[in-house]
Order: C-alpha cells, then structure tokens, then sequence
C-alpha cells in the first residue's frame, strides 16, 4: 500500500471509531488502528504518523480515560520528529513542524498534566526542562495549563496502572450487563452503579462515581 492508501484505510477505521456504539467498540477499533500503523510505519509518511498519532491519543484514549495509552501515543507522536526520544526541541523550532503538530502548546501542557497524575513525575520533570529550553516564552503557559485542575473531580484509581490495565476487559463486562437497559436521563447512574460492583468484585478496585465526587453537579 502506498502512503495515500494507507490514509484512506485511516481515515476509514477513524470514521469507525467515532461511530463505535460503546466504549468496548471503542477500544477494539484504537487497538486496531495502532497494529493498522504498526504495520504500515515504513510507508506512511511521517506528517500522516504523526497526525494519526495525536488522533489516537487525545480524540481516542483520552475520552475514554486511558491516560497510559494515551502518552503512548503521545510519545510515539513526538518519537517521530526526534528520532526515539520525547524532546520537543524539533518542533519548537521548526515552523513546518509547529504547523503539523497543530496547538503545540495545548498538546504539551495535556502530556505534561496526564505525566503528572498517572505519577510520572520523572518524565514531567524532564518535558519541563526541555520546554523551559527551547520554548521560553510559552513555558509558564504550558506550566499552568497543566496545573489547571478545573472540571470535574476523579477518583485517582482512574490514574493507576492497575485500573488502566483492566479497562477495555471492564467496559466489555458493564457493557453486557447493560445492553437492554434504555438510555434514557439517569442511565448514567445504572452505568455508574454497575462498573462500582465489578471493579469491587471482579477486581477488588474500590472506585468512587462522578456523582460521588461531585455532589453539587447534576447528572442526567
């Protein structure tokens, strides 16, 4: 397949993720599009690696909440400017680049917040140093985007190795305890109760709810 081939089946298999009925779709569609990439890496071109990466990273696992996979892909983004590390130096300074990456500095301050709750104060660390090098006068922007912990509250287990590593097997359990139950307004607490048993039961993951957390928001 040639490069605008491989875009195509892209394209196609995105389209297929947005139209995913349930998050268990959802996460066999991404795992698909990764080895889909994987496979073709010689032949796609390195704007359209990238690209598909940023797509699968923030517009897949992130609403999905998956933040592991989510740097993943995230570091695969970068890895294809530097050449295997996560540097930001040759997108910083190349204006061809800071075009094809799009709003560098909302990526960067979402990797940088992701690093930081999933404990990978490590690679935080080093991303700031690079950032504070090579993009000086968006360094506080990127600081404080990532420290703006505005929105609604999660139960940290959300951000461990331990619950990421269950999800798609979780989703896939809610999702057949929950198929002929109607959506309708309040569903999200039938969906909430149900994944609070299982991780309980099945996992031994004690989990706190939305509505738990956020007792003065209104859910429906």
């Amino acid at each position: 397949m040639n490069n605008s081939d491989i875009c195509k089946k892209l394209q196609t298999l995105f389209d297929k993720m947005d139209e995913s009925s349930s998050m268990a779709s959802t996460y066999s569609t991404l795992d698909e599009i990764e080895k889909f990439i994987e496979s073709h890496a010689d032949s796609l071109e390195p704007a359209d690696k990238i690209n598909a990466y940023i797509d699968i990273a923030y517009d897949g696992y992130y609403p999905l909440g998956h933040y592991l996979n989510m740097i993943r892909n995230y570091e695969k983004a970068f890895a294809v400017l530097d050449g295997g590390a996560v540097n930001i130096a040759d997108i910083a300074t190349n204006e061809e680049s800071k075009d094809l990456w799009g709003n560098l500095e909302y990526h960067l301050g979402m990797l940088l917040k992701i690093y930081k709750k999933t404990g990978k104060e490590k690679e935080a660390a080093d991303l700031l140093i690079v950032i504070q090098k090579v993009m000086p006068d968006s360094f506080d922007k990127i600081k404080k985007k990532a420290e703006n912990d505005r929105g609604l509250k999660r139960d940290p287990v959300e951000y461990t190795e331990k619950y990421m590593a269950i999800l798609p097997e979780l989703e896939t359990k809610i999702e057949k305890r929950t198929k002929d139950i109607r959506r309708t307004l309040g569903s999200c607490f039938i969906y909430w109760d149900i994944k609070k048993e299982i991780l309980k039961k099945d996992y031994g993951i004690e989990w706190k709810s939305p509505a738990t957390l956020n007792p003065g928001v209104k859910f429906d």
